[in-house]
């Protein structure tokens, strides 16, 4: 769809990977993160299972943990969005000279909404969004097949002698996000059994990261969810839907973009007090 932003593409893709394009979309990946370092990123799962029944706040962060580990380990994630950045805030145009910015969605073949544990609002809300569930079992990704090949990108350190590439993971309310995410990484293994040794491994694989939800504090007029703050920034869906990933890795991209320049007068320097801190485990 043609682009808003000033000084962008004029045209925003969402390149939609599956099991057959995986190693082709993941060699166009590989060649551009030594520029394209940041990474905006979103995942669709399947609800939630646990709830404590009690507003988010109260319970202590032991507590949210158990809660996100239970969910996490008995469910599978649907879709991942990525969405590669440079300092500047250029998108890749992989060879288009400017005219179209690329991002990325990953449809995983885990889930099956026949047989596997889920929430059916969610599940309602994401079909209507227009996630296909009899297509994802059939073509989807192998979640092995990707961790292994994230690794070897250089988005992800693999090992406590290994760092990113100088990347910068970027989420809203993320929690959810980096957990479903290290659950792929380890090969559907469940989570650490404690919040320090979670906050270790998000950490140790994903070098710097940045939660918009907790970034918002001290933002006036900034409050709710992704699409309610984007909509206060004036920033547009310019491609997909919301509820897919993609789409939605596009805005978070977009949204800290506009927040960084109106609130932190564009300088990384100042969004660096905020880096590290995850909404809803750290703070909330």
């Amino acid at each position: 769809m043609p682009s808003q932003r000033g000084g962008g593409p004029p045209y925003l893709v969402v390149r939609r990977v599956w099991a057959w394009n995986l190693e082709y979309e993941f060699s166009i990946i590989a060649s551009l993160v030594d520029r394209f370092s940041y990474v905006a990123f979103d995942t669709e799962f399947p609800g939630f299972l646990y709830r404590t029944g009690r507003p988010h706040r109260l319970p202590p962060p032991s507590l949210r943990y158990a809660l996100l580990k239970a969910n996490v380990d008995e469910m599978e994630l649907v879709q991942l969005g990525l969405t590669l950045f440079d300092a500047f805030g250029h998108l890749p145009d992989i060879g288009t000279g400017g005219r179209v910015g690329y991002v990325w969605e990953f449809n995983f073949r885990e889930f099956d909404v026949r047989r596997d544990p889920h929430a059916p609002d969610s599940i309602d809300l994401l079909r209507s969004s227009g996630i296909d569930f009899d297509r994802l079992p059939r073509f989807g990704i192998d979640s092995g097949d990707f961790a292994a090949l994230l690794c070897r990108s250089g988005l992800v350190a693999h090992c406590r002698f290994c760092r990113p590439l100088s990347a910068r993971w970027i989420a809203f309310h993320g929690c959810y996000d980096f957990a479903y995410l290290i659950k792929v990484l380890g090969n559907g293994t469940p989570l650490p059994d404690t919040l320090e040794e979670f906050l270790g491994l998000v950490n140790l694989l994903f070098g710097e990261t940045v939660d918009l939800k907790y970034m918002m504090f001290g933002c006036e007029g900034l409050s709710g969810g992704l699409e309610s703050v984007a909509s206060t920034l004036g920033v547009p869906r310019q491609a997909g839907k919301s509820h897919q990933a993609g789409s939605d890795s596009l805005v978070t991209y977009q949204v800290y973009l506009k927040m960084k320049q109106r609130f932190f007068d564009d300088r990384d320097a100042m969004v660096a007090r905020h880096r590290g801190i995850i909404y809803g485990l750290h703070a909330c």
